[in-house]
Parts: structure tokens; C-alpha cells; sequence
């Protein structure tokens, strides 16, 4: 499952999606430890689909359940931006690459954020629109 948030105005926007990281441990981090980052992105004017996935405490979490909850949650999209911390988002996209190469060719970029300042975040969104746009 995952959590969609939409800039206000029309669209189309560009979508980041967040990973949030926790150690591959559900007690470490969830939905809500990327949600003030989807908050923010999303007053910038770029949507947030904050994805959630399996860990390996978790029934069928670890290899292969985790990374394909990450791939079955990019499928249909077209230009995606990666954030998350940490490296788990590295690993996803390597799995990606691997595993659904046409998603993997959708992958505008992966950036790593722990605790960004608004202006950083508004720097992403920037960059996001200029590499959508281009």
C-alpha cells in the first residue's frame, strides 16, 4: 500500500517516490517517517507516492516479498524520482534493473535524503521539474 499526495492547481505533476528506510525492520520506521518529507515535496508542487513494503519480520518480507513490493508499486509510472535514506533505495533500484528493466528505464533519478531543510527540498523539486521537463 501507499500514500498519494497531490499538489493543489492541475496537473500533470511530477511524482517523487519515498522509501523510508528502517534497517529492513518494521520497528525501525514506516509510512510515517517519510510523511513530513511527503508534506513538504508536495507544497512545492511535486506529488509523493510514500510507498510502504514488506520487512523481513514481517510475513513474506526479506527476498524476494520486499523488493517486489517496491517494484509492484512503480509499475505505470512514467518519470520517477527515488528518495529515501540510507541504501535500501539503491538496492531497489539495482533490483529493478534486474528484475523489471522497463520500470528501471522510468528512473529520472535516486536521491538521498535523511532530514532535508525546506530550501533543500525545494532545490529537489526544482531539479525534478528541470530533468522531467527537459
Amino acid at each position: 500500500f501507499a500514500d498519494l499526495r497531490l499538489p493543489t492547481g492541475n496537473g500533470p505533476f511530477p511524482v517523487a517516490v519515498l522509501i523510508h528506510g528502517g534497517c529492513w525492520l518494521s520497528k525501525f520506521a514506516d509510512l510515517e517517517t517519510m510523511s513530513p518529507l511527503a508534506t513538504a515535496l508536495t507544497k512545492a508542487g511535486v506529488a509523493t507516492w510514500n510507498i510502504e513494503y514488506r520487512r523481513i519480520d514481517n510475513p513474506g518480507g526479506g527476498w524476494p516479498g520486499t523488493f517486489q513490493d517496491v517494484g509492484n508499486a512503480l509499475e505505470g509510472m512514467d518519470q520517477i524520482l527515488i528518495l529515501g535514506p540510507g541504501m535500501a533505495k539503491h538496492h531497489f533500484r539495482n533490483y529493478l534493473m534486474e528484475q523489471k528493466p522497463m520500470v528501471a528505464k522510468k528512473i529520472a533519478g535516486v536521491e538521498t535524503v535523511d532530514h532535508p531543510s525546506d530550501g533543500q527540498i525545494a532545490a529537489m523539486a526544482r531539479k525534478f521539474y528541470d530533468k522531467v521537463s527537459a
